[in-house]
């Protein structure tokens, strides 16, 4: 669970707890909230969209996700090492700049620091 100064916040659970017989294609797998003044959106590993609930209007709207990649991680990286890597490709550089916050942002919950994460 992330808040933001900006009154902004997200809520993960990315944990592997699911009763057996369940799998991982239920929308409460892997599913992400994140929130602010303007709504509240969430998503899962399974979902086909993301669910936008927008302040004021209270309105729920489900927003089409693009179609899913599987093995382009793999197949990124091994674009990079040709430099052949297509536009919104994952590139090393990324990737440890996404691992540094990640890593950053467990110090702080260990840490109980404040302050910002980049």
């Amino acid at each position: 669970m992330l808040s933001l100064d900006n009154g902004g916040g997200v809520l993960g659970d990315v944990s592997y707890l699911m009763p057996d017989g369940i799998g991982y294609t239920t929308p409460l797998y892997w599913r992400m909230t994140f929130w602010g003044g303007a709504g509240v959106a969430e998503t899962s590993y399974s979902a086909r969209e993301l669910r936008v609930a927008r302040g004021g209007d209270g309105m729920l709207v489900d927003v089409a996700l693009p179609a899913g990649n599987p093995g382009g991680y793999l197949r990124a990286f091994l674009h990079e090492i040709r430099r052949e890597t297509a536009e919104g490709e994952l590139v090393t550089s990324d990737v440890l700049c996404a691992t540094r916050v990640a890593l950053t942002a467990q110090r702080v919950a260990d840490q109980e620091e404040s302050g910002t994460l980049l």
